[in-house]
């Protein structure tokens, strides 16, 4: 009885231990991924202003481009301060209904994100809005589409193994304890008659 409760207790409390550093894992890399894109965000912005600037509209169509060149980007588009799309990255520069009031910046807001499901085609994704303001006399915000999906994702495949070989090992300990009781209990008893 000792070794079953012994066994459920070492059990329970390994899933616990892995369950928190998946959870710890998983959050610390997708803040500090939230934290690059925020940057590279932020440095688009300042670029697309002086696109604005210029009126050079195929610089900002490139600096979008640029965007969709990592594989965790679903779109990007950029608003002027009244709320209109300048130019995005989706076909015929038409912008979901769901994305066109998405992560409105406030006056003297610098960033921001906003997260939200989103249709593509026959599939639903999970997004999360990075918005920057636009630096410069233009005002207005770029905006990208996370897709936070492809990150957990790979996380997942990244603590497979590990959890393969966790439990593999938690088997083995298991037969270790279930030996030792059983070996310990059969001298015990034998001592015992």
């Amino acid at each position: 009885m000792v070794a079953v409760l012994n066994i459920v207790a070492f059990s329970v409390f390994s899933c616990g231990v892995f369950w928190m550093m998946f959870k710890t894992v998983q959050t610390t890399l997708h803040d500090e991924a939230l934290n690059q894109l925020l940057i590279l965000a932020d440095g688009m912005g300042t670029r697309a202003a002086n696109y604005l600037q210029i009126g050079d509209m195929n610089g900002l169509q490139q600096l979008q481009q640029e965007a969709l060149a990592h594989p965790e980007i679903a779109y990007s588009f950029i608003r002027d301060a009244d709320g209109r799309i300048l130019t995005s990255t989706f076909e015929g520069n038409i912008v979901p209904d769901a994305l066109k009031n998405i992560n409105e910046l406030g006056k003297g807001v610098p960033f921001g994100t906003e997260e939200t499901s989103l249709a593509f085609g026959d599939m639903a994704l999970h997004i999360v809005d990075v918005g920057a303001a636009l630096s410069g006399e233009s005002k207005g915000s770029l905006h990208m589409g996370w897709r936070a999906e492809i990150q957990r994702n790979g996380i997942k495949k990244m603590f497979f193994p590990v959890i393969a070989f966790a439990v593999g090992l938690l088997i083995i300990l298991i037969g270790v304890l279930v030996s030792s009781t059983s070996e310990l209990t059969g001298r015990i008893l034998r001592t015992a008659g």
